[in-house]
């Protein structure tokens, strides 16, 4: 046999070889994580990072499943472990937790559902064995609410789940037109209705307060001071005269339900206080190798950062992390209750005039949670696409592709808002000490921040996406303070101005530019940015209010 044969014969063999060895990749069966439909064994499809099987009806699926539809608009099989929920936040992307405790789609009528199925009263579609004659779920444990206190299995009995003056709903909702307040379903009222023989009334002076913040009315004819009142909207009775469960203005509220160990070992609710102090605000005398007027070599500073100015802080305190995904999702779960924007006057810094929510800025806000989903999962062909962190699946990721006026309601939702310019670049730059980064002069490197992807998708960045909030414990704060510099950038309260730092108003005590213009401010940089960004003293202002961007998230101050 010549050579040439040989090779040839070689040849046939090794690509034959490949040729198994490729097809004989061992694939993944339903639930398995995967990343394309490839991985899954066919004809099973990837949605969600799972492997599913595919569906036209629910008939398609094996029995006790759902045919659904997923975020990515892929009709498949409800895999078990998508089934069961408490709160929204454990169901997938774009499915509801609906009264029965199970992951359901959303729906505004039967057109909405997959043929045979209805659109129950509480807007999730089910299969018709799922349901009472009236569309509603059945409780679930099983039980079919009767019509005189009857019921089924361990059924909901004479106060059905979810009634007025009977117990919420497990992920804390009730019937239309009623609330959740102390676990009990009551009206959307304003004051708090008495309990029995009146308990509510008598002192009143419980702190009871209405969704804006407002004195609630009490019953009279009690003795107890308001120990037994059920609240309305807003209403919960607390002795320090904090809002209602449905209200604005409950700090921490975007924690519910979490086990308080989400973010290295502890609450991404934390919140840090920050002393008083003075500050030289602004590039001017950073202390750096190769500096030029507190500019690094090789960078390019901007005369919007100067001319440096001294400042003084009032005590406040920062949340410690970025506000996560898991924070944000409790806001969308709740901004349908809401059913409105934050109070007029709300969420001002204490010393600053004109720094409270305007009711000009209401029609800035989405009409609702699903609107404001669409609003943060960016659409497709927007620039939050396809770096947004709403749908990647980790809680603990930064939201991103948020406006001004969502970040600012949510902050105030959460009982805080958003810090002045001052206070974030006082927090950066470790007050007095003025550091040139937040951890100090060390030049920046992938230890102690997220940046440099500055072309994405080049891959040159450290991780070339959003990381995990408190990602970079070497690059905290003076004040322990996470992810300052990098990872994404964040709204702060005031209007931009290239030449605010040089007026009279820039300099003093608790000062905030509350002149309106074009754009407002950012700060900190982000995964996509290069190091010049991560400088204490650098300022952001090329954005609208309304804009939104894969790599823009948020970070709550709260007053003392």
């Amino acid at each position: 046999m010549s050579a040439s044969w040989l090779r040839l014969l070689a040849l046939m063999i090794v690509s034959s070889w490949l040729a198994a060895g490729c097809s004989g990749a061992k694939k993944i069966d339903v639930g398995g994580a995967c990343i394309l439909n490839s991985d899954c064994n066919s004809p099973l499809v990837c949605t969600a990072a799972k492997c599913h099987d595919a569906c036209h009806t629910s008939a398609d699926c094996p029995t006790g499943e759902s045919c659904i539809i997923a975020s990515d608009q892929s009709t498949v099989c409800q895999l078990p472990a998508e089934t069961h929920c408490i709160y929204d936040s454990d169901c997938p992307m774009g499915l509801k937790c609906a009264t029965d405790q199970r992951c359901r789609n959303q729906c505004q009528g039967d057109v909405d559902c997959f043929p045979g199925q209805i659109c129950t009263t509480t807007q999730t579609c089910a299969e018709p064995n799922q349901v009472d004659s009236n569309n509603n779920l059945f409780p679930p444990d099983g039980g079919v609410p009767g019509s005189g206190g009857a019921s089924g299995t361990d059924g909901p009995g004479s106060c059905p789940m979810g009634a007025a003056s009977c117990s919420c709903y497990p992920n804390d909702t009730c019937n239309a037109g009623l609330t959740c307040a102390s676990h009990l379903c009551v009206s959307l009222g304003t004051g708090g209705a008495s309990g029995a023989g009146g308990s509510a009334g008598g002192g009143g002076d419980a702190g009871v307060r209405d969704a804006s913040g407002a004195q609630a009315d009490v019953s009279t004819g009690g003795t107890d001071g308001g120990g037994g009142g059920i609240p309305g909207v807003g209403g919960t009775t607390s002795t320090d005269g904090s809002v209602g469960t449905a209200g604005y203005g409950i700090s921490g509220q975007s924690c519910k339900g979490m086990t308080g160990t989400e973010c290295n070992g502890e609450s991404c609710c934390t919140s840090l206080p920050v002393p008083a102090g003075t500050f030289p605000m602004g590039r001017g005398t950073e202390t750096c190798s190769n500096c030029t007027a507190g500019c690094p070599g090789g960078m390019t500073c901007t005369a919007d950062e100067t001319p440096e100015h001294s400042v003084t802080v009032s005590a406040f305190s920062l949340d410690k992390y970025e506000v996560t995904v898991g924070r944000f999702r409790r806001y969308v779960e709740a901004y349908d209750a809401l059913n409105a924007p934050p109070p007029t006057n709300s969420g001002a810094h204490p010393n600053i005039p004109g720094t409270a929510w305007q009711a000009a800025w209401n029609g800035n806000l989405p009409a609702d949670s699903t609107q404001l989903q669409k609003n943060i999962s960016g659409p497709s062909g927007t620039i939050c696409q396809p770096y947004q962190t709403w749908t990647k699946g980790n809680d603990q990721l930064p939201i991103t592709c948020v406006s001004w006026y969502e970040a600012q309601a949510f902050c105030i939702w959460d009982g805080g808002r958003l810090p002045t310019e001052a206070e974030w670049e006082y927090v950066a730059a470790g007050g007095s000490e003025n550091r040139l980064y937040p951890w100090g002069s060390t030049p920046p490197s992938c230890s102690l921040a997220n940046f440099g992807e500055t072309v994405p998708p080049s891959g040159a960045g450290c991780v070339s996406a959003a990381a995990a909030v408190g990602s970079y414990p070497a690059g905290q704060g003076r004040w322990n303070h996470m992810d300052l510099a990098g990872n994404v950038w964040e709204w702060v309260f005031d209007w931009y101005s290239s030449t605010w730092y040089s007026s009279v108003s820039a300099t003093g005590t608790d000062i905030a530019n509350v002149a309106p213009s074009s754009n407002r401010v950012e700060r900190g940089d982000a995964w996509s940015g290069g190091a010049n960004g991560l400088r204490a003293a650098f300022r952001y202002g090329l954005l609208a209010p309304t804009y939104r961007d894969y790599n823009g998230g948020i970070r709550c101050a709260r007053n003392p």
